[in-house]
């Protein structure tokens, strides 16, 4: 079963939800998950609430999602993609930009731990 408008390319829902936390990041980190609304979160991700909670169906799964499997997952898909190919042709490249998206992957995770660490630590098993 499809879902979506005819002729609408399939969305990637993961890209989605990562361009959405990238917005809000920065205001979990200002104002804490516990104080961010998601109104505010909405605004800075200039969706609707009702879109925000299309992608996020609660605040915690939007302050967390830099902890998210998946999210981790794609960031290792998405740099295979672009560099896999340079493993063998050019080995130091291939390691420059490998710690490169590390540095990012550092970044990504750090708004949802200091969110995590405000909730408490049973966040992180969730």
């Amino acid at each position: 079963m499809a879902f979506g408008k005819i002729g609408r390319p399939p969305e990637d829902r993961l890209a989605r939800q990562r361009e959405i936390y990238n917005a809000v990041a920065p205001l979990i980190l200002q104002v804490g998950a516990r104080r961010l609304s998601m109104r505010q979160a909405a605004r800075a991700a200039c969706l609707s609430i009702g879109g925000l909670y299309h992608y996020f169906p609660t605040k915690r799964d939007l302050v967390l999602h830099g902890l998210c499997p998946e999210a981790l997952l794609r960031h290792c898909q998405d740099f295979h993609t672009q560099f896999g190919h340079l493993a063998y042709l050019d080995p130091q490249r291939y390691m420059d930009e490998g710690i490169n998206v590390v540095v990012k992957e550092v970044a990504f995770c750090r708004p949802a731990i200091y969110a995590a660490l405000e909730l408490g630590a049973e966040s992180f098993w969730r």
